[in-house]
């Protein structure tokens, strides 16, 4: 899962909620094109360079792009491809370089891949609105 956007890592960001899970990088990420794979690299959190260590990652599953919405209540929905690609453009640093490649690669990822929007107000229900959701993939993935 590929979490983009107002992430709380200074309590709920740092466990992610799940023991299974890790953080492969705190500020941005590489994603190769054609199988949608994160390539790891060094990663400030831990310490420790990914690449080196041989960690290999499967395919983006699913991407959340989050946002703190103080004085709101948490919410968690499904983008439209459309909105997914508008709202992930933001977060997309290969506009800097070439926005029409930038903006084909970001509709690719998009129409291949969910994308959700997690709206929060603090750390914890973020954590929790993040668990749920990735429990609900994780069934529609196992039937």
């Amino acid at each position: 899962m590929l979490i983009v956007g107002d992430w709380p890592l200074s309590s709920a960001g740092k466990g992610l909620c799940e023991p299974n899970w890790s953080l492969v990088a705190e500020e941005a990420v590489a994603v190769r094109n054609g199988g949608l794979e994160i390539v790891p690299f060094y990663c400030s959190h831990h310490g420790a360079d990914l690449s080196a260590a041989g960690v290999t990652l499967g395919p983006i599953r699913a991407v959340v792009n989050t946002a703190c919405l103080l004085q709101n209540q948490g919410a968690t929905f499904a983008l439209s491809p459309a909105s997914a690609a508008a709202e992930l453009s933001r977060s997309y640093w290969d506009f800097r370089l070439n926005r029409d490649q930038a903006m084909t690669r970001l509709c690719e990822m998009v129409t291949q891949v969910p994308v959700y929007q997690l709206n929060y107000s603090s750390a914890s229900e973020a954590s929790a609105l993040l668990a749920t959701l990735a429990d609900s993939l994780a069934a529609v993935g196992d039937s």
